[in-house]
C-alpha cells in the first residue's frame, strides 16, 4: 500500500513538473514575442554587402521613440529610412546591423556616447547604394563617438559616416574594418581618431581620421591597407602602430599620413 502511494505521489509531482514547465514555456514565448514586436513589423530591405553585391533581409525600423530610456538597446538587423534623430546613446547588444537606405540619414546627437557597444558585441553598417543617395549616420558626442572595448568589432561596409566627439576619442573598439563608404572621424584636439586594440583593415571607401594625438592609433594585429583613400591626421602621428601593411586595389588608391611610427610592409595590390 505504501508504494502505491508512492508511485501515485511521484506521478502527480511528474504532472505538476510537467505543467509548471509548459506554462514557462509559454510565458516565454509570449516574452519573446513582445519583446520582437515592441519594435513593430518587419520589412524586407535590400542592400549592398561588402563586395558590392546585394543581399535581401527582413529588418526592423530604427525607431526614435523606442529609445527613450538608459536599458533601451537593440539586437538583431535594423534599417533606417528617412530622417531619424536619437537625443541619446544608441546601445548594441550582440552582433546588430544597421541598414542606411537611401536618401535616410541617422542622427545620434547626445552629451554622453553616441553609440556604446555591449561586451562581445558587434556593429556592421550596410547601405543600399554607393551613390550620393547613400544613407548616412552622424554622430555628434560629448563623450565617445563609437565605443567598444576589448573584444567588441565595427565594421562599415556603405554609407556615408561622420563621428564628432568633443571629450574622448571619435571610435575605440577592438577590430576597426572598412569595405565600402565614406568615413570621417573627427575627435576632441586631446584624443585620437580611430582607436583600436584588435586591428584596422581598410579594404576600400574613403576613411578621413583627425586626432589632436593620433589620427588612427593600433595596440594589436596592425593596421592593413588594401585599398581605397586614406587620409591620417594626429599631431602625434597620423598612424601608430607596430605594424602597417600597405597595398592598393585601384589606382585611385592611396595614403596620407602627416607621420607615422611603426614598421612599413608592403602587401601585394
Amino acid at each position: 500500500m505504501s508504494a502505491k502511494l508512492n508511485i501515485q505521489s511521484k506521478h502527480k509531482e511528474n504532472r505538476l513538473f510537467c505543467t509548471r514547465f509548459i506554462r514557462f514555456l509559454i510565458a516565454l514565448a509570449a516574452m519573446t514575442v513582445s519583446t520582437t514586436s515592441a519594435w513593430g513589423e518587419t520589412k524586407s530591405i535590400t542592400y549592398l554587402d561588402y563586395v558590392g553585391g546585394t543581399i535581401t533581409k527582413a529588418a526592423y525600423p530604427v525607431d526614435a521613440e523606442k529609445l527613450t530610456t538608459e536599458s533601451d538597446y537593440i539586437l538583431g538587423c535594423y534599417f533606417v529610412e528617412g530622417p531619424v534623430t536619437i537625443d541619446r546613446e544608441l546601445k548594441i547588444w550582440g552582433n546588430t546591423e544597421i541598414i542606411l537606405c537611401d536618401d535616410a540619414e541617422l542622427k545620434i546627437i547626445t552629451s554622453g556616447n553616441g553609440i556604446n557597444l555591449s561586451s562581445s558585441s558587434s556593429l556592421i553598417i550596410y547601405a543600399q547604394s554607393s551613390g550620393n543617395h547613400a544613407g548616412k549616420l552622424t554622430i555628434e558626442s560629448g563623450s565617445y563617438g563609437i565605443m567598444g572595448g576589448h573584444n567588441e568589432d565595427v565594421t562599415i561596409n556603405g554609407g556615408i559616416i561622420f563621428v564628432k566627439s568633443t571629450s574622448r576619442d571619435g571610435i575605440s573598439c577592438n577590430n576597426f574594418t572598412v569595405n565600402s563608404g565614406k568615413v570621417d572621424i573627427v575627435p576632441s584636439s586631446d584624443y585620437t581618431g580611430l582607436w583600436a586594440e584588435g586591428g584596422v583593415t581598410i579594404n576600400g571607401g574613403t576613411v578621413s581620421a583627425t586626432g589632436g594625438n593620433y589620427g588612427i592609433y593600433n595596440g594589436g594585429l596592425g593596421v592593413t591597407i588594401n585599398g581605397g583613400k586614406v587620409i591620417a591626421t594626429g599631431t602625434l602621428k597620423g598612424i601608430a602602430s607596430g605594424d602597417i601593411n600597405l597595398g592598393w586595389t585601384n589606382a585611385s588608391d592611396y595614403i596620407e599620413a602627416n607621420s607615422y611610427s611603426g614598421t612599413v610592409n608592403n602587401v601585394a595590390g
